[in-house]
């Protein structure tokens, strides 16, 4: 494909996704933000990516990033990035996983979790915490009698709110961490 070709191409796609996922005030604040992040057009890396889909307000993992800059080549262009915007909207409100993850662990219907298996959870599953991670949220949560009740973890899930900074790795790399 020519130039031209490409650049229209890149056009109706973007306009497919407006009608089909987005509305055009939702691509405009997109577009902006990648283009204020993305001056070359494209997200360079995994880290880069994560940032601009942070400061859209979504959070992905640092496993989710790396896949989708893999699954999208090494130049991540912006009808791209609509693509992973709309993969991440199909999301299952993570309110909901929280409470289909507790039917599983609460089989007697008790409503509540023990500290020890919170803390075997939160250490060991997902993008595991550390001590310290873990002792905060602990923090967080009403915890009676050494069981904390389910309502409480959901209001804490539910409130979250992140709140994150920039620096530079050993290795000179560049990521967003809380």
């Amino acid at each position: 494909l020519g130039k031209c070709q490409v650049k229209e191409f890149r056009e109706h796609l973007i306009f497919f996704f407006q009608a089909q996922y987005f509305t055009q005030q939702e691509i405009e604040e997109y577009r902006q933000c990648f283009t204020l992040y993305c001056p070359k057009g494209c997200a360079q890396n995994a880290s880069h990516l994560r940032y601009i889909m942070r400061c859209l307000g979504y959070t992905p993992t640092i496993p989710e990033t790396i896949q989708y800059f893999h699954k999208y080549g090494q130049k991540l262009n912006f009808p791209s990035f609509l693509e992973i915007l709309n993969q991440e909207n199909q999301k299952i409100d993570p309110v909901q996983e929280i409470t289909g993850a507790f039917r599983g662990i609460d089989p007697k219907k008790q409503g509540w979790i023990t500290v020890p298996e919170i803390i075997s959870i939160l250490s060991s599953v997902g993008e595991k915490m550390s001590r310290d991670e873990i002792y905060n949220v602990l923090q967080q949560l009403d915890i009676i009698g050494g069981r904390v009740p389910f309502n409480s973890l959901l209001n804490l899930i539910s409130n979250f709110r992140t709140d994150y900074t920039y620096f530079r790795d050993d290795n000179n790399r560049y990521d967003i961490y809380k």
